[in-house]
């Protein structure tokens, strides 16, 4: 079975992945959740241990949990600050399959992993959403919502859609008459590099260097992964 392990508290989260580890369960670590991201689309754990900040200071990074269990079938057990009951019971009611206060053994905590993986074999897989990601760009087609490194980037209808028809042509080549051909008549080649020009504004780290959406001299625009792992932080 394998356990990815999320947090910044190294001495809880090695502690708990070494009790882990000889229990025979393959752990793997990440510190924040941008850098766990990858790890959700290629090793594919059936469990993420998460050590969560409080949700008055960063409800964001549970949104962005949250997100990430409605599209990958993974069962989630949170690590919670000790004492902050209504974290616990928030964490149960949004995003958590089990929760735990921080200041729990690791014993403890291995123990619920085990009954939550036990339980797990009797249940259905979580639905998947359909979507577009590489890992730090999240694209969901089912709620129209663009996630960059855990962050909601508000876009609007017509900019979702050039990026949506973009990610579900990924690296093929669309000309401006092409992606306006795919949408609808209310759209224009002008509109659709206008539009382009707005999503790099939003997506892109350096928009006049883009990494996600590239253009092809003279023949379009595709959506590309960036050539290495991708952390800004």
């Amino acid at each position: 079975m394998k356990v990815l392990l999320v947090g910044t508290d190294e001495t809880l989260i090695t502690s708990i992945g070494e009790l882990l580890a000889s229990n025979h369960f393959s752990v793997k670590f990440a510190k924040s959740l941008p850098q766990a991201a990858p790890l959700f689309w290629n090793w594919k754990p059936q469990l993420v241990i998460v050590e969560l900040p409080p949700w008055d200071e960063e409800p964001e990074r549970w949104e962005f949990v949250r997100r990430i269990r409605e599209i990958v079938p993974v069962r989630v057990l949170s690590l919670v600050e000790h004492g902050k009951v209504e974290d616990k019971i928030k964490a149960l009611e949004l995003l958590a399959d089990d929760a735990v206060f921080k200041s729990a053994s690791p014993k403890e905590v291995v123990a619920r992993a085990k009954a939550l993986l036990r339980r797990t074999a009797s249940i259905s897989p979580l639905p998947k959403a359909e979507i577009y990601t590489d890992g730090f760009l999240f694209i969901n087609f089912s709620t129209r919502e663009l996630f960059l490194g855990g962050r909601l980037v508000k876009l609007s209808s017509k900019e979702f859609a050039v990026l949506e028809c973009l990610a579900r042509h990924p690296r093929q080549i669309l000309s401006p008459h092409k992606i306006a051909d795919l949408l609808s008549p209310d759209y224009t080649p002008a509109l659709i590099r206008h539009y382009i020009f707005r999503l790099r504004k939003k997506i892109e780290p350096n928009p006049s260097k883009p990494i996600w959406i590239k253009s092809a001299r003279g023949r379009g625009y595709y959506l590309d992964k960036p050539g290495r792992p991708f952390y800004p932080f």
